[in-house]
């Protein structure tokens, strides 16, 4: 997992179970993740739910954190999880000082970090990790992989790695492409792009063999492997 790829892991709350986390610490990586409320974890001398955490958590032990425009009441402690073979840190947040309730409850390996340096790599996950996989599933063909092999799944998500990450830097180009004819803002918008340059280019081929090549649909069946 992520060999030679620099950068944290970030996910939701189905991915933070102890093999993955320990998984991700032994290759000495970062995670910041979701940790579901009902999970167990050692505090003040005893094993509790997350949750039963959170609710013993007064108003005023909640710091104010505001980053950007978000403003959240955050509490954060080191603590041990059951079967997971290394300290962690959590970081409960509320939207108001006295919520009866937490919001969330995230969970991280690095616990020497600065609280807010925790939260913005989490945040990350909302601008890089979430919408990899909603246009990588929408568009990039993530989803349409029927391979049975490990060695072909992994090949054919290598591709979609490839394919997203050629049309991400099309989206910083800050300018219209010539191929494009306009600007590329959405990965959606860029991949109708190339399908409309395809075709472009296309027809454009087919044009220029019946014009100079006097091709009949024979010629283009037998050239295109069509019979």
């Amino acid at each position: 997992m992520g060999k030679g790829i620099p950068g944290d892991f970030t996910f939701d709350s189905w991915f933070t179970c102890a093999e993955n986390l320990n998984h991700i610490d032994g290759l000495s990586r970062t995670y910041v993740g979701d940790l579901k409320f009902n999970r167990k974890v050692q505090f003040q001398g005893r094993q509790m739910k997350a949750q039963e955490v959170a609710a013993r958590i007064e108003p005023d032990s909640r710091k104010l954190v505001v980053i950007g425009d978000l403003r959240q009441w955050v509490f954060t402690k080191s603590v041990r999880i059951p079967s997971v073979d290394h300290k962690v840190r959590i970081v409960i947040l509320w939207d108001k000082k006295d919520d009866k309730e937490a919001k969330k409850i995230l969970v991280t390996n690095r616990v020497h970090w600065d609280l807010t340096r925790i939260l913005r790599v989490y945040r990350y996950r909302w601008t890089g990790t979430e919408c990899f996989h909603r246009d990588g599933k929408q568009h990039v063909g993530m989803g349409d992989c029927q391979l049975r092999s490990g060695q072909g799944q992994t090949r054919h998500l290598y591709m979609v790695f490839l394919a997203y990450s050629i049309l991400m830097r099309q989206l910083r180009q800050g300018r219209a492409s010539a191929w494009a004819m306009e600007r590329l803002t959405t990965i959606g918008q860029a991949c109708m792009a190339v399908l409309k340059d395809s075709l472009s280019q296309t027809v454009a081929w087919i044009l220029e063999r019946i014009e100079m090549d006097h091709w009949d649909l024979k010629q283009f069946k037998v050239h295109l492997a069509l019979t």
